[in-house]
């Protein structure tokens, strides 16, 4: 008898039918630290946005182009933390970022659940986890680096750019210096109505197993992340 179990399944066998661990060669050059590097800024706020962000050039053809999507930590008394994921159905509702001034120039914020709250979406500040080994696009922790801008050139190109060309006029969150491959793994929802999802963690200086020091996990592959305003 078919079910929405072996609905599910089917749809989660389909999800790996294309796997490649890598993305193309790039360098990914820092761009200026504030608004002004992203789609939609506003001179007269030195704010942008909101847009959402998007997996492309990933290892899993099944979900390049996917939107993002927010996980969320549930305590005693409510919301403890969440994170930005990339859902396995692209029809889910999607989270908004934004760019502003607060509390820090070029502020990344997702449209998310409230930290502390039972009910409510608000923006929230994005930072990167400091976890080195687990650096997800999370709000409601301290202590991490920032999320920053990226703009992506052909391999051969200088640090800055020089002697290369740029591949799109794309925006590519990353982190510091020159880190723009994420990681991504699927996983269940640990909250009673939430979706599987693929829970992405960025790929740099530190970031293999602390046990094996291998560069991805199991059943993990690496992408970019896109701003698509």
């Amino acid at each position: 008898m078919f079910s929405l179990t072996s609905l599910a399944l089917i749809s989660s066998s389909s999800l790996f039918s294309a796997l490649v661990s890598a993305v193309p060669d790039v360098t990914a050059v820092p761009l200026p630290n504030d608004c002004s590097s992203y789609p939609g800024y506003n001179p007269s706020t030195g704010t942008a946005g909101p847009w959402i962000v998007q997996v492309v050039e990933s290892g899993n053809s099944s979900i390049e182009g996917f939107g993002d999507t927010v996980e969320i930590s549930r305590g005693a008394t409510g919301i403890r933390w969440g994170y930005i994921t990339f859902p396995t159905r692209n029809t889910l509702a999607k989270t908004a970022l934004q760019c502003t001034t607060s509390p820090t120039p070029g502020q990344l914020s997702a449209l998310a659940p409230t930290v502390s709250s039972v009910s409510g979406s608000s923006f929230q500040p994005l930072l990167l986890s400091p976890i080195p080994y687990d650096s997800s696009l999370i709000y409601g922790v301290q202590g991490g680096p920032p999320v920053l801008p990226f703009a992506h050139y052909t391999p051969n190109a200088a640090p800055d750019g020089s002697g290369g060309e740029r591949i799109d006029d794309g925006v590519y969150l990353g982190g510091g210096p020159s880190y723009t491959t994420w990681g991504l793994r699927y996983e269940e929802s640990a909250n009673v109505d939430g979706n599987p999802f693929f829970y992405a963690r960025l790929l740099g200086e530190g970031s293999g197993d602390p046990v094996t020091g291998e560069r991805l996990g199991e059943g993990e592959f690496e992408a970019f992340v896109r701003i698509v305003a």
